[in-house]
């Protein structure tokens, strides 16, 4: 024990003085803890309210980018519909222009196969099998001796053609 000049009275003011530095000392130690505890608190604000703006501009983002997307495919379907419609176009245009020129080949075969059907009828006309060709008539008197006229026969004629049967068949 250190004597001092104020005797014991000294040292239990120098208690009080101590209980009072400790107290100080506590109330100092509660405050810095409850400024950190605050400083954590407002940190956790902090980073709440970071990670919640983070969200809303990963939702922005995520939003911008599905809708490019989305613009991106229907211009993709737009394009693609547009070259069917397109392909279409020119198949149909084609398919016209095959029917016209069958059409066509159609019309000039028929003038041609027209055409050989008279060559061919009158070539069987000559050969004297034609249906073209009237029947021959026999110069002749019109009236012949009565000899004759025995061997005359009644030509029989086909319905269909209203000529003489033997150049009928």
């Amino acid at each position: 024990m250190v004597k001092t000049s104020l005797g014991l009275s000294g040292r239990l003011g120098g208690r009080k003085e101590e209980e009072k530095k400790e107290k100080h000392k506590k109330e100092k130690h509660e405050e810095e803890k409850r400024q950190s505890e605050e400083e954590r608190q407002k940190e956790k604000e902090r980073e709440k309210r970071e990670e919640a703006k983070q969200k809303v501009e990963e939702k922005k983002k995520e939003k911008k980018r599905k809708g490019k997307q989305e613009r991106r495919r229907k211009k993709e379907e737009w394009r693609k519909r547009k070259q069917k419609k397109q392909k279409e176009e020119r198949r149909e245009k084609v398919k016209k222009k095959q029917k016209k020129k069958k059409r066509r080949k159609r019309k000039q075969d028929k003038k041609t196969d027209g055409e050989t059907d008279k060559e061919k009828e009158k070539k069987r006309a000559e050969k004297g099998k034609g249906l073209a060709v009237e029947p021959l008539v026999e110069q002749g008197p019109a009236t012949g001796s009565p000899k004759e006229k025995k061997k005359w026969k009644i030509p029989h004629y086909c319905l269909q053609h209203a000529w003489p049967l033997p150049y009928c068949l």
